[in-house]
């Protein structure tokens, strides 16, 4: 079995291993390729800003990471986030947000008609 995911920054692969350990105790062999990599965006000195302006102005952020999250919190660290709302595409990425202070976080199935419905919910 071929599982084709994510990596690092250094191309190593990353993320959840519950499939391919499924699949091998069931007595496949497994080999993973990592077919692209995920790594933190470089805000420059314009994007600091716009992520400052938007962690106020009633903007609504959409996570489908707790790694953005962590970047973001890295990039700007000391920003607080209690007006700031947020829309996350899984309940593990919604925790990462209300421990980063997110004044109104939103956990959404990631289909776009659900993540549309939530970030409604909070405008």
């Amino acid at each position: 079995m071929l599982i084709v995911r994510g990596g690092d920054a250094q191309g190593r692969a990353q993320g959840r291993d519950w499939l391919a350990a499924q699949l091998a105790a069931a007595g496949a062999e497994v080999e993973t390729l990592v077919a692209y990599r995920r790594g933190p965006a470089a805000l420059d000195a314009a994007g600091r800003a716009r992520a400052m302006r938007a962690a106020g102005d009633g903007s609504v952020w959409l996570f489908s990471s707790s790694e953005a999250i962590a970047s973001l919190l890295q990039q700007l660290p000391t920003q607080g986030w209690q007006a700031a709302r947020a829309v996350c595409t899984h309940a593990r990425i919604a925790e990462a947000a209300q421990r980063a202070g997110f004044g109104v976080v939103r956990a959404s199935r990631p289909e776009l008609d659900a993540v549309a419905a939530s970030i409604e919910s909070i405008r």
